[in-house]
């Protein structure tokens, strides 16, 4: 994209670029009618399929008019929307106080965090009763202004790049979104309010812990874990964390939706209890051990009632201990002049008995007690002279937040258990030297490139299907358009001969559609489809190239197709 500082889009002058992803560029504007700074986010125009532009504009308009009523104290306004030279952009509120991402890589106390994400919760609350899910929950898109309020950003690109058509948009079928912070359904293409639940929840873990619950080199790898390790304990990163919070944070990301909070205002009044607990404790208590286990008592009690316990009941039932303590330094005297005397008590009768045991009963016993009474005193003596020595205690090292090395799993070839098709020549021929040549379904996946899976014809709404008996994660497609085979016998080239597969949709399990040109060649070609989740693989051909060969034949093949990804 042109850098456009110092240009005009409209009223709006641009001053400075603020920062660039993937999707989108941001820059700091000047609003000349209204004369205040605003911030623009242009999405690049690449983003989208060509031939698929003028549908986005016409849903661009559609979509940012409704996310200009989306209209919530802690949710960045969007103001105004355009296009410059076929980019689509929004105008939003200018927040100069810097996003919550630069705060992380470190724990930070637990209520903090909690408090913090409070309103971002209600904001998402808010989003999801007007059937707006965002998507993109991360700590980038979480605004922190000047007086430290949380502001969420980013609904705009969430919702206009992934709607009911979001595959054929996005060109990649995999939701939009960030793959640390993405809940596991997200990577299949579905997304609902449980998947900003999971996203809130890794936040909140990366600012307990100060770290991901999941960190690995590449998306797929970071897909992998999540689907096949479990989730890390809070508490093995910060061992003094109370285990209602370590509670809330293992609801919220769980692998299956439906064993999250079932709304984010569960999840929002999960947080409010939390802060609300700790604040009723510290209230009654300094900051002790003595106080996370009074706060774990009153979680407890809200949870069984459904209500937050009153002083009465949280003072009756969690902190009975603190309510022995005196109120006044005569009492204070009091208590300790019993607590000195009770000891006296205590330790009197430990001697006696230690007398009886050593002196009494032994002289009744055994007739030679004066041998063993000197052995006795010095027994005694020792127990009445000898310090007990204190135990030493090693410190328990805390936890580094450097994630220990992961290993990447590598992509490698997956192979269908079964393919089928649409139709196929089942007339055979022979080569040149007379040997039979045939043009089964299977021949596309045969690793060789002389054979070939061949129908009829230019090859249009054919179908070549590839089964793999179980969920994969695909990766990338490879695809060789034609017959790639020179007649060994008379030097035919049979790719020239045949139609040549110009263009295709690739169709997956869970419904998405991908359309992809191919150009007249016959090397194999890829297709980088976005680490996808599918039980099967469906390549339809939609246009073919016409014979170049002055001995053209009437068919389309496919010479091969190959498929990497991984096995989860």
């Amino acid at each position: 994209m042109v850098i456009l500082i110092g240009q005009s889009l409209g009223r709006y002058h641009i001053l400075e670029q603020l920062g660039e992803g993937g999707m989108a560029t941001v820059y700091k504007a000047y609003d000349t009618r209204l004369e205040r700074d605003v911030a623009i986010k242009i999405i690049r125009r690449g983003a989208f399929p060509p031939e698929q532009l003028d549908r986005v504009l016409k849903r661009f308009e559609r979509e940012a008019k409704a996310l200009a009523k989306l209209s919530q104290p802690n949710i960045v306004k969007v103001l105004d929307f355009g296009d410059y030279q076929g980019s689509p952009y929004l105008v939003m509120e200018y927040l100069p106080g810097g996003t919550l991402k630069p705060r992380l890589g470190k724990p930070i106390p637990w209520r903090e965090a909690a408090r913090l994400l409070l309103p971002i919760a209600h904001a998402l609350q808010f989003a999801h009763g007007q059937n707006i899910i965002h998507r993109d929950v991360k700590p980038s898109n979480i605004l922190i202004t000047q007086s430290g309020e949380p502001m969420l950003s980013d609904f705009g690109i969430a919702k206009i790049l992934e709607s009911e058509e979001a595959t054929a948009l996005t060109g990649t079928g995999v939701g939009v979104g960030t793959p640390e912070y993405m809940a596991p359904e997200q990577w299949a293409g579905k997304v609902m309010p449980h998947s900003d639940i999971y996203s809130l929840g890794v936040i909140f873990y990366e600012m307990v812990t100060g770290r991901k619950p999941y960190i690995a080199d590449t998306p797929p790898a970071i897909l992998l874990k999540q689907a096949t390790e479990p989730l890390p304990r809070p508490i093995q990163y910060v061992p003094d964390l109370p285990e209602g919070v370590e509670k809330v944070l293992l609801k919220a990301l769980a692998k299956k939706f439906e064993d999250r909070y079932q709304s984010m205002g569960e999840f929002a009044l999960a947080l409010e209890r939390l802060d609300r607990a700790a604040g009723e404790v510290a209230q009654k208590a300094g900051p002790s051990r003595l106080m996370e286990d009074e706060m774990e008592t009153v979680l407890q009690l809200e949870e069984t009632t459904g209500e937050f316990p009153t002083k009465a009941q949280s003072g009756d039932a969690a902190l009975t201990e603190v309510s022995l303590l005196p109120e006044s330094p005569t009492a204070h005297r009091q208590v300790s002049w019993l607590v000195v005397a009770l000891g006296g008590f205590a330790l009197l009768a430990v001697i006696v008995i230690l007398i009886l045991v050593v002196f009494v009963f032994p002289r009744i016993n055994a007739p030679n007690a004066s041998t063993a009474q000197p052995e006795a005193s010095q027994a005694i003596a020792n127990i009445l002279v000898t310090p007990t020595a204190r135990p030493t205690i090693s410190p328990t090292p805390f936890p580094s937040n450097t994630p220990l090395p992961t290993q990447t799993p590598q992509a490698g070839p997956l192979n269908p258990s079964r393919v089928s098709a649409s139709s196929y020549d089942t007339r055979g021929s022979n080569d040149s030297a007379g040997n039979p040549v045939f043009y089964y379904p299977q021949y596309a996946i045969d690793g060789e490139h002389s054979t070939c899976w061949r129908v009829s014809g230019n090859g249009i709404g054919e179908w070549l299907q590839l089964d793999f008996g179980r969920m994969v994660l695909i990766d990338q497609i490879g695809i060789i358009p034609g017959y790639d085979k020179v007649d060994p016998y008379d030097g035919t080239d049979r790719f020239s001969q045949n139609y040549v597969v110009r263009s295709v949709r690739i169709e997956f399990s869970d419904g998405t559609q991908l359309t992809y040109n191919l150009s007249y060649s016959r090397n194999m070609q890829f297709i980088a489809v976005g680490s996808r989740f599918s039980s099967y693989l469906l390549i339809i051909i939609l246009d073919s190239y016409p014979p170049t060969s002055s001995d053209s034949r009437n068919f389309t093949a496919i010479s091969e197709v190959s498929v990497t990804g991984w096995i989860p």
